[in-house]
């Protein structure tokens, strides 16, 4: 009887995957039901119809992406428990001693910096609240400095193989190196930030401008410095633990970066996070570490890749790759096709579900000799739709969404509509960029 109802079911196994894709990203962006719950459903359910077996289910599972995300996860937690973060960012307010503008440019630079190695959700986290508390201290308006840190945080992300889960994907799919995406991306990278910082200097000048002319403003920066910097002081910190930290997480980044030992990336960084956690057991609660990694986008990430395993085994992603096949025969427009639409579409939709069904979709077409140019530039033109594309909206990414949230909880609101008036521009002008730099490279 059962057999016959699975018989039943066997023809529309490809409609099934398909709709239970749309389901889960249904759920991502409309927020009816938890991503992960969505996710869990909708493979127990497939797992009934034996759409898929147990022993599949694992094969699917990128675990090179997983342990590469769990040990910078752990990287990060440790990092933030040692107060590095926050000791660097009291350094940039000393080094400003007060002015509007060099504070302007070393929050931004700072939020590009971090964003290129560690979440940029967790960036957002450390460095939000110090932006706002400052910028208020000192009589200023925190949201030029809050938008420039969402876009910087996006396009710092775009850089480097750790800094955006989209390029963890890209990259493990590709056996890129961490210097890979560097050498392929820096011109593009630091082109864009030169263009976008230029513009965010220009609209925001009356917020941001020198107040060296101003004696009264000067001596409230200074006072408000001074109290700063005793907030600071009186807070707990390990001297022992920030050294230790900083000198463990800057071997990690070099081991990254040049990998001596050509190890996979993902032995590297679990290995630093292992290294990490058995040094910080003297200063903090390893528990209290396990239990702040993001476990739930872990389990995120194992859904996903079994979702996108799924379609693929059942063919639902072979017409997107005939139509692709069909439409485009260098590298150079089917990268405009993929960065473009991408992008445009990341400022709204998930863009880790949209770069998870693009691999596949890519892989088999690239492979086959079709395209001619320098097909390897077709990954990082979806990188950087995908990365870019996050600044087209509050929703584009969750660090936007992190900034948007924590400022709201202290008196900043940032609306939909005020960000996307300069996000979706900014966004537009950057693929721009990203264009020109194609152009000249397939």
């Amino acid at each position: 009887m059962f057999s016959d109802f699975l018989l039943f079911f066997e023809p529309y196994q490809t409609a099934i995957a398909s709709l239970f894709f749309v389901f889960v990203v249904s759920a991502m962006i409309f927020e009816f039901v938890d991503k992960v719950l969505a996710m869990i459903i909708s493979i127990c359910i497939m797992m009934i119809l034996t759409i898929v077996s147990p022993h599949e289910l694992i094969e699917m599972i990128d675990f090179n992406t997983i342990f590469l995300l769990l040990g910078m996860m752990i990287v990060v937690e440790i990092t933030k428990e040692s107060r590095l973060l926050s000791w660097m960012n009291i350094k940039i307010v000393q080094t400003t001693k007060g002015d509007p503008l060099i504070l302007f440019f070393l929050f931004t630079l700072t939020t590009f910096t971090l964003s290129t190695f560690l979440s940029n959700a967790t960036t957002m986290m450390v460095l939000v609240p110090l932006t706002i508390g400052i910028t208020k201290s000192m009589g200023l308006d925190p949201k030029p400095y809050l938008l420039s840190e969402i876009i910087f945080s996006d396009i710092g992300g775009a850089l480097t193989l750790i800094g955006d889960p989209t390029n963890i994907l890209i990259g493990s799919a590709n056996n890129f190196s961490f210097s890979d995406f560097i050498q392929n991306l820096w011109i593009p990278i630091f082109s864009i930030s030169f263009v976008i910082f230029g513009v965010l200097l220009v609209k925001y000048w009356k917020y941001v401008k020198p107040i060296d002319k101003s004696v009264s403003k000067l001596f409230l920066n200074n006072l408000s410095l001074r109290k700063i910097e005793e907030e600071f002081k009186h807070k707990k910190i390990n001297k022992n633990f920030l050294i230790s930290t900083a000198i463990t997480l800057s071997i990690t980044v070099l081991a990254l970066i040049f990998d001596p030992f050509g190890l996979p990336i993902s032995y590297i960084a679990f290995f630093g996070g292992t290294i990490m956690l058995l040094i910080a057991t003297k200063y903090t609660d390893s528990h209290k570490v396990f239990h702040n990694v993001d476990w739930h986008m872990l389990l995120f990430f194992i859904g996903l890749f079994i979702h996108i395993g799924i379609l693929e085994k059942v063919g639902a992603l072979e017409p997107i790759t005939l139509i692709l096949e069909g439409n485009f025969t260098t590298a150079f427009e089917l990268s405009m096709v993929i960065m473009w639409v991408v992008g445009l579409l990341s400022g709204f939709v998930e863009n880790i579900p949209l770069v998870a069904m693009m691999i596949p979709v890519l892989q088999p077409l690239l492979d086959s000799g079709v395209i001619v140019g320098n097909t390897e530039m077709v990954w990082y033109a979806l990188s950087l739709g995908a990365c870019l594309g996050g600044n087209g909206s509050l929703i584009g990414s969750s660090a936007n969404m992190i900034v948007a949230q924590t400022a709201e909880k202290m008196g900043v609101k940032i609306t939909f509509w005020e960000y996307f008036k300069i996000g979706y521009p900014i966004t537009v002008l950057a693929l721009t960029v990203a264009s020109v730099f194609i152009y000249f490279v397939t």
